[in-house]
């Protein structure tokens, strides 16, 4: 890869985490939960234990197939409406996506469902969380 096509690259992620940033806002009866520490502990072992490591929002990961940190997943946010818990991540490698995973947490707070998993791209991240919570 010549520098060239590295910059344009760069310029592109750096596009889509704006586009998260500005244009995701969090809809209306739902909160917003930082992460890792207001993620119920039982909603992060069955994610992380289904879908292995995740980086937190900002740290490095493998974002291409190209394998740099061990790690080709992360968190872009958490929200929550009630029992029901949305979990978007970045997935790295040959064809990146980014999956919004609907969790329904059982009245103990231990049992864990996942209800539906939509895959979206930075383009369309914001419009398939939202309409995954107004399903």
């Amino acid at each position: 890869m010549n520098w060239r096509n590295f910059v344009g690259y760069a310029a592109e992620w750096r596009k889509a985490e704006i586009f998260l940033e500005t244009l995701c806002p969090v809809p209306a009866g739902v909160t917003a939960v930082p992460i890792p520490d207001g993620m119920p502990q039982a909603l992060r072992q069955t994610v992380e234990g289904t879908l292995g490591a995740i980086a937190l929002p900002g740290q490095p990961f493998d974002s291409t197939d190209v394998v740099v940190h061990g790690i080709n997943r992360r968190y872009l946010f958490v929200w929550n409406r009630g029992r029901k818990w949305f979990v978007a991540t970045e997935h790295g490698g040959i064809a990146y996506n980014d999956p919004v995973l609907e969790y329904a947490i059982g009245e103990d707070g231990r049992s864990i469902s996942l209800i539906k998993t939509r895959i979206a791209v930075p383009q369309n991240l914001c419009a398939v969380a939202i309409s995954s919570i107004e399903e």
